[in-house]
């Protein structure tokens, strides 16, 4: 039973932090976070820390943006179930998004193309074409793919159930309309934020379509009110000290989390 009005801890949106790296290394694994039991944000090198036996559980991937750091784990993830396949995988994401996965992904040259595969009539990947702003119901849950500033085709995803609300950034960089963005998404229970450089790269933030603590800052100096908690991602890991050193600056206090892999958030 609920708790002081509080809903019950399994009904709450739980995000697991299978990866949040910007990079690589011991411990460091690239985007990917697991919402509930079924749902996959990004596919980067934390999807390697998904269990096997936990694999055929997931039905619906939302990709943020087709770089690298947050797609490399889902050709091999998907080629792990073809024993376990009994329908599709549904790849949402922004039409540019997919377009780059089909043609330079799964496209019989890097990878087999799994939207054919074992059959065009049963394939092992379906894909869900998302445009901004269009949102999808899935398992009780709203996901809204919202803007993101970054180098290419990117978008974040605004995730709401009845108890909560949380926005996931996704690669993304300051600029005025994206704070406005944020003030229209609340109120917020949780924002996860990448940070991925400290403030004496700033110029090369902005030119790769990123933050630093300082352009952080300024996001949330433009806010009506704060997210009642803050989940620092995609920090480069060679620059990590320094940009915990430039965040502290933001007084940010216990709002602030920084997020690692293996760790739990209820919303």
């Amino acid at each position: 039973m609920p708790v002081n009005g509080l809903p019950d801890e399994k009904k709450r949106l739980k995000i697991e932090i299978l990866g949040c790296s910007g990079g690589i290394g011991p411990g460091q694994h690239t985007t990917c976070l697991r919402i509930n039991e079924r749902i996959l944000i990004d596919a980067g090198s934390g999807l390697g820390n998904l269990p096997a036996e936990q694999h055929a559980l997931i039905s619906d991937i939302f990709i943020t943006h087709a770089h690298l750091d947050h797609v490399c784990f889902l050709p091999m993830f998907l080629d792990g179930l073809f024993e376990q396949h009994t329908r599709p995988i549904r790849i949402h994401g922004l039409a540019n998004v997919l377009e780059t996965l089909q043609q330079h992904l799964f496209n019989w040259k890097l990878w087999p193309d799994f939207s054919t595969l074992p059959s065009p009539e049963n394939p092992l990947l379906r894909y869900n074409p998302l445009q901004l702003n269009q949102t999808v119901k899935l398992d009780g849950l709203n996901i809204t793919p919202v803007l993101a500033r970054h180098t290419v085709s990117a978008s974040g995803y605004l995730l709401e159930d009845d108890y909560g609300r949380m926005l996931f950034s996704g690669d993304t960089t300051y600029d005025a309309s994206y704070a406005q963005l944020i003030e229209n998404s609340l109120p917020l229970d949780l924002l996860i934020i990448e940070c991925a450089f400290p403030d004496r790269l700033e110029d090369l933030a902005l030119r790769a379509g990123h933050l630093t603590p300082s352009l952080l800052g300024k996001l949330l100096a433009r806010l009506s009110h704060p997210p009642k908690r803050i989940g620092i991602t995609h920090i480069k890991p060679t620059l990590a000290e320094e940009v915990k050193s430039d965040l502290d600056r933001l007084h940010l206090g216990e709002n602030l989390i920084y997020l690692s892999s293996g760790t739990s958030i209820h919303v």
